[in-house]
């Protein structure tokens, strides 16, 4: 049986196009980002509920952030040819089935939260997060980016991050071995000091 069947499909269903609305210029309760200086403010939230629930009168924008990280994860985020090398870095029952465009079947983690802020002109960005839920993984209890940054402790709520947070990923299509992305991890740092582009293959 698929692992994909334990995932709550309405909330990872595409958002229609025509819901999308320009973003409010003054929200309350989400953080503006400046566009000075290396760090910036955002909110982790936990899924799309969290966000509306945080942001009642930004159900929309939450809904595009939410699918616009979910995008992101599945382009850019590890991928696995089996289930248990998946879950052995993300804990058990935390991977699911997906198909590529190319037609191959992988394994992918959840995402565990997704970063949520407005840009100074506006705009919305949004960035998918990883956490694992494995004892032995080298991010347990820990946030990280889909190209393998450690970010800071796994919490949600308002957080600083690197101004590159929310830059485009490299797209991935090729699988990775066992420990691959823990291996990463563990050398990466946290949300304000990474930099780094490694990305998982494509």
């Amino acid at each position: 049986m698929k692992r994909s069947q334990s995932i709550n499909l309405s909330r990872m269903r595409k958002v229609s196009a025509s819901k999308i609305v320009k973003p409010l210029a003054v929200v309350a309760g989400v953080s503006t980002l400046s566009a000075c200086g290396n760090d910036q403010e955002a909110i982790v939230y936990k899924d799309l509920d969290h966000c509306i629930g945080s942001n009642p009168e930004l159900e929309q924008q939450c809904q595009t952030a939410y699918q616009s990280a979910l995008d992101k994860a599945q382009e850019s985020g590890p991928k696995y040819p089996r289930e248990p090398l998946c879950e052995e870095e993300f804990g058990s029952g935390r991977c699911y089935q997906y198909t590529m465009n190319n037609g191959q079947n992988v394994f992918v983690p959840l995402m565990a939260g997704f970063l949520f802020s407005q840009y100074m002109d506006n705009r919305y960005r949004s960035a998918p997060l990883y956490t694992s839920y494995s004892y032995h993984s080298p991010f347990y209890g820990h946030w990280s980016s889909v190209d393998g940054q450690k970010y800071g402790r796994a919490k949600y709520g308002k957080t600083k991050v690197s101004n590159k947070a929310f830059d485009k990923k490299p797209k991935v299509t090729r699988t990775i071995s066992r420990g691959g992305f823990g291996s990463k991890v563990a050398a990466s740092s946290s949300f304000r000091g990474s930099s780094s582009r490694g990305g998982w293959g494509g």
